[in-house]
């Protein structure tokens, strides 16, 4: 699940800005080695974020009309890409659900005029500050927060955002199908969103607020606050909001992550990169906690950076554990080496 995505799609959804006049192809394989300690058996061996990724996006009418399509063909469990199954264990085709990530992340066309931008389809929801714009490709799992690991964000629905003459504010409003649904507008459950983007130079904040569906009658909040601070060569990163995941794949919204973040390049093929997150659900009932951290380096041998070859190593204090019994002891350590490799095909210029 590292390059920043499209327009006020490209602000605030998860698709780099790559694109220019034409059309182009991306197939991105990439192959992780991920063992977690203290291993206590075989599936402790894990293949990480390994995955076979493509990326189809282009742009016309002098870049007004943008396309994206981002499919998500193999992962280190490709099963649940394509099936999944009910609490009664009936099994069925993995696609056009909101309930769950599959083989196509998003598909989407958006279109640019006078400053306004238009977009409908399966997108990225307006959510947890800076952390969804990394793609997922790119991303270490081990430090990336409970709600990146765990909620559906990508749903169907579409957008309408506006950039001031400045380029200073892009705000957007996006209506889409809530994860709380199996179907997406089947089940009637919905998420609307508003987000707020400012630049000022190098400083960059993010204010996302989503009310989000969980059934007939209740919705729930979504909130976050992102700060970004460029420097030379790099840039450091907060990202705070209002939610955690659960132990059984709930989202609590009475709770509360604060991930810190920092990436810097002492040259350019190299990336040296720290992340940590502190997680806690303030429900009266499990009052739990947990946290996580690691750094790592990025390293791209080839002078078109087709190619990164990545080393990590994360500790994670199980989430969620009774912290009125917390004894300090960190639950597992993880230790990820890596490559992937860019391949870009020009279709149409």
């Amino acid at each position: 699940m590292t390059a920043l995505l499209l327009s006020c799609s490209l602000a605030f959804s998860q698709e780099a800005d790559d694109t220019v006049s034409g059309v182009g192809f991306s197939l991105i394989p990439r192959l992780d080695f991920s063992p977690v300690f203290p291993a206590e058996s075989a599936k402790d061996l894990t293949l990480g974020n390994s995955s076979i990724y493509s990326l189809f996006e282009g742009s016309f009418l002098d870049e007004r009309l943008t396309f994206s399509i981002e499919n998500h063909w193999l992962s280190a469990s490709p099963a649940d890409l394509y099936v999944c199954e009910d609490e009664d264990g009936k099994r069925s085709a993995n696609i056009f659900r909101s309930d769950n990530v599959n083989w196509l992340d998003w598909a989407y066309l958006s279109y640019t005029v006078a400053g306004f931008n238009f977009t409908v389809g399966k997108d990225c929801m307006m959510i947890c500050g800076f952390e969804y714009d990394d793609y997922d490709f790119n991303v270490h799992p081990a430090i990336m927060s409970s709600v990146w690991n765990n909620f559906s964000p990508y749903q169907w629905g579409a957008k309408v955002g506006y950039t001031t003459p400045s380029e200073n504010h892009e705000f957007a409003f996006q209506a889409c199908a809530s994860p709380y649904g199996e179907r997406p507008f089947a089940s009637k459950l919905f998420a609307y969103s508003f987000a707020w983007n400012g630049t000022f130079g190098a400083y960059s904040t993010r204010l996302t607020a989503t009310a989000l569906q969980t059934d007939v009658k209740s919705f729930v909040p979504m909130i976050s606050f992102g700060q970004k601070y460029e420097f030379d060569g790099g840039y450091a990163c907060l990202d705070l909001f209002n939610c955690v995941e659960t132990s059984d794949y709930e989202t609590s919204v009475w709770g509360i992550t604060a991930m810190p973040s920092v990436c810097y390049s002492p040259v350019e093929s190299v990336e040296l990169f720290a992340k940590g997150g502190f997680e806690y659900d303030f429900n009266a009932e499990s009052r739990r906690g947990g946290f996580f951290g690691g750094a790592g380096v990025h390293w791209y041998p080839l002078q078109d950076k087709s190619l990164r070859i990545h080393l990590l190593a994360a500790i994670n204090h199980t989430p969620y554990s009774a912290l009125a019994n917390w004894d300090g002891v960190v639950r597992n350590y993880t230790v990820s080496i890596g490559a992937i490799y860019y391949l870009n095909f020009g279709i149409l210029k």
